[in-house]
């Protein structure tokens, strides 16, 4: 018989030691395999990273701190039913760097206070550091109803504006009785830097309430600024400024001596000489600092005054009026007869024309050889012919003499008068 072969068998002295190094493992296994509670397929734990953003640094961008810039209502915490039935309300910004474009709603009672719109009123262009800020569309939302008003500026051709002044300047009316009040505030606003950036702004709103008598609002000023001397148009100026051809309006330039001291001045102008009804008040830069170029309505008086507003602010200047020519450019009148370089023209000649320009009266005025300072016949002021559209010399011109003559239209009730008509000319007849 074959004899049985014998089985191969590991020593007992091998095996604890084996049994040892399962066990490490699994403990070490189990130490470092990461958590799963949730069961599915364990996943690795992610290397944490930054949480802020980084920007990269653009030329032409400024960093603008946060809340740094302000947009504020500006109004009269009171108003007089009275004497303050227009008023301004102004959207005033501070420490903006590279403006360029800026959406807001305002909300108001329209109960208390309207937008008054009348002669082409409410809202107008605001200015930053001495550049104009265009009002680009504006409106109410609704439409057609007051109580909520959107405003859109933008600057497109501007690199950027930077500096403190207003966005908007907003004309309205008093409505609500004594007692009343209504808060101005903004519900939504954007402002945007020149590469359409939105900049981070505090809006900040304003009130007002209607009271039944004046309210002095005291402004402190400087007496070591010397207030400004104004110098055109001369007070009590008729006919003042350039009437734009074809519109209601006129250029006025309003004119004053330079303080070597200021860099900004401020002007008023107003209905009324108390400066209650204002049109519209602006800021000036010494760049063009002793003038200022203003569009105003033909027909009216107007007040005016200045200061200077920085580094200190002055006292007021003295106040000074003006009259606007009365009707569009060609309202003017027309000299009809004698006509225009007739000879032997009688020496008790009928002077006639016509006028366009509803007026409650006319001057004229007639001289030799057109010396206008040394007139012949002078119907002007208190001595100015009714309305009528001729007038008879009533004394004897001289004979074989050279005569020109004008005429202009004039309104007592506003105390404005038309442009001169374009002087008509004529020769006198010599008596053999």
């Amino acid at each position: 018989m074959e004899e049985k072969k014998k089985k191969k068998t590991i020593p007992i002295g091998y095996i604890i030691p084996i049994i040892l190094a399962v066990l490490v493992v699994i403990i070490l296994l189990i130490a470092f395999w990461p958590s799963n509670e949730g069961g599915g397929t364990p996943t690795t734990t992610p290397m944490s990273t930054p949480t802020a953003t980084y920007i990269p640094a653009t030329p032409t961008a400024t960093v603008q701190p946060v809340g740094s810039v302000t947009v504020s209502i500006d109004c009269p915490a009171t108003l007089d039913k009275v004497t303050n039935k227009n008023f301004h309300i102004y959207v005033r910004i501070t420490n903006v760097s590279n403006f360029d474009a800026a959406q807001y709603d305002i909300v108001y009672d329209p109960d208390v206070i309207k937008i008054d719109n009348s002669k082409g009123k409410g809202v107008t262009a605001g200015n930053i550091a001495g550049t104009t800020i265009p009002i680009d569309d504006w409106g109410y939302e609704p439409a057609n109803t007051q109580g909520v008003l959107r405003i859109v500026n933008s600057v497109p051709d501007a690199p950027g504006i930077s500096g403190e002044g207003y966005l908007a300047d907003l004309y309205f009316k008093v409505m609500g009785d004594v007692g009343s009040s209504s808060v101005i505030s903004f519900i939504q606003g954007h402002i945007s830097d020149n590469i359409g950036v939105e900049i981070p702004t505090i809006w900040i709103d304003g009130a007002t309430t209607i009271v039944s008598s004046p309210t002095l609002t005291v402004t402190p000023t400087s007496t070591s600024m010397p207030r400004p001397i104004l110098t055109a148009p001369a007070d009590g100026t008729t006919a003042a400024g350039t009437i734009i051809e074809g519109n209601t309006m006129a250029m006025v330039t309003l004119i004053w001596e330079d303080i070597s001291m200021a860099q900004w001045y401020e002007y008023q102008i107003a209905y009324d000489s108390g400066f209650g009804s204002l049109l519209f008040p602006t800021t000036i830069t010494t760049t063009d600092g002793t003038q200022a170029t203003v569009r105003l309505f033909l027909g009216e008086r107007y007040y005016w005054r200045i200061r200077v507003s920085d580094p200190s602010l002055s006292q007021w200047s003295d106040t000074w009026s003006f009259t606007t020519p009365l009707g569009p450019a060609s309202a003017k009148p027309i000299c009809v007869s004698p006509t225009d370089g007739i000879d032997d023209i009688s020496l008790t000649p009928i002077l006639q024309w016509v006028s366009p320009v509803q007026a409650t009266g006319f001057e004229v005025v007639l001289a030799k050889n057109c010396d206008w300072a040394n007139p012949v016949i002078n119907l002007t002021g208190s001595h100015a012919l009714g309305q009528v559209t001729y007038y008879q010399v009533s004394q004897s011109l001289q004979q074989g003499t050279n005569y020109c003559w004008k005429v202009r239209a004039v309104n007592s009730d506003t105390q404005t008068n038309s442009p001169w008509s374009d002087f008509g000319t004529f020769h006198t007849l010599i008596i053999p």
